[in-house]
């Protein structure tokens, strides 16, 4: 690419030149086929080749006559130039044809912050909506990494590793198999709970719900998730101060809701609650001025929504002797 960036002034005006719509096309002189043919040589951008040498660098451990501290800050911009490539679902494919994924994996292991988080964030902008590079992802092994991110003590890091867990399972049946299969799967309630962030980090816990909601795909899963304390971290969250972290939690409930056919008689009380939690919001909403109001539209489609499921009384079902407890249809 020529200094200072592709000549697209040169290029419009020769185009106007030749065909300005008031006169029939011009012979083109093979002078003016070269210049353009040159032209559009210089403003075309091989991504793949930048990809590649970008993958180059992210690798090296050094460089001789460059500091740490050099290395790690360019590696970072080389991450974010990365990002914005992969955000093209054409180059997600190729990063992992030119061997990129490994890449990733490798640096969501470095002892730099910096590089694990956006490490992560390129992985997500890869998977997202991509199911042929989330099946890839997967195989690839990027789930162990990205679940031992979620350990992490760099809150960054966490909450970069929880969207791409998120764009790896959404309507991915085999990422969110293997997630709710996963020994690390407990831990998500509590980075649901608001209590796994701070007011000025509440991104952490509305990354968490939003990952507890891609996995409720059916029954079944939205029932494991119940049982592990999704729902009582989802009614603590729903309460909460943060816009954002409420809406979260009350999508989450929704889907909650509207997926399980049952629950544990135990979990009446957290059904009730539900129940108090929505109508004290909308009770809210309702006081609040227009342009506030305004903000919480999609906030109260939710409750209207959750009360609306709730709207029949669950139904008791007969202790078997192979079940531990009555069940509670909800109609």
């Amino acid at each position: 690419m020529a200094v200072g960036g592709p000549n697209w002034s040169g290029l419009l005006k020769w185009s106007i030149s030749h065909s300005d719509g008031t006169s029939p096309a011009q012979q083109i002189s093979q002078e003016d086929r070269e210049w353009f043919q040159n032209m559009v040589k210089e403003t075309y951008v091989d991504e793949v080749k930048i990809m590649q040498q970008i993958g180059a660098f992210l690798v090296k451990e050094s460089e001789e006559g460059v500091e740490e501290k050099e290395m790690v800050e360019t590696k970072e911009q080389l991450l974010e130039e990365l990002q914005d490539i992969v955000e093209n679902l054409d180059r997600a494919r190729d990063l992992k044809c030119i061997g990129g994924l490994p890449i990733l994996l490798g640096l969501m292991d470095s002892s730099h912050p910096s590089l694990r988080w956006r490490a992560a964030e390129v992985l997500s902008a890869c998977v997202q909506n991509h199911p042929q590079v989330q099946e890839w992802a997967l195989e690839s092994g990027c789930l162990p990494p990205l679940l031992q991110m979620c350990e992490d003590t760099n809150s960054t890091c966490v909450t970069k590793a929880l969207l791409a867990l998120t764009s790896l399972v959404r309507n991915f049946p085999s990422g969110c198999a293997a997630l709710l299969s996963s020994p690390s799967l407990p831990r998500l309630p509590a980075l649901c709970h608001p209590s796994a962030s701070t007011t000025s980090d509440a991104r952490l816990t509305t990354k968490a719900l939003r990952l507890a909601g891609a996995l409720c795909v059916d029954a079944p899963a939205c029932q494991k998730l119940c049982n592990l304390g999704i729902l009582e971290a989802a009614l603590q969250a729903a309460s909460g101060e943060e816009r954002d972290v409420r809406e979260a939690a009350l999508s989450l409930l929704l889907q909650m809701m509207s997926s399980l056919t049952s629950l544990a008689t135990t979990q009446a009380e957290q059904i009730q609650r539900l129940k108090d939690v929505v109508e004290d919001r909308l009770s809210a909403i309702k006081k609040l001025m227009f342009e506030d109001r305004q903000c919480c539209l999609e906030e109260e489609d939710i409750c209207v929504a959750i009360l609306d499921v709730l709207a029949s009384p669950p139904t008791v079902v007969p202790e078997t002797p192979s079940s531990k407890a009555p069940l509670l249809l909800l109609k």
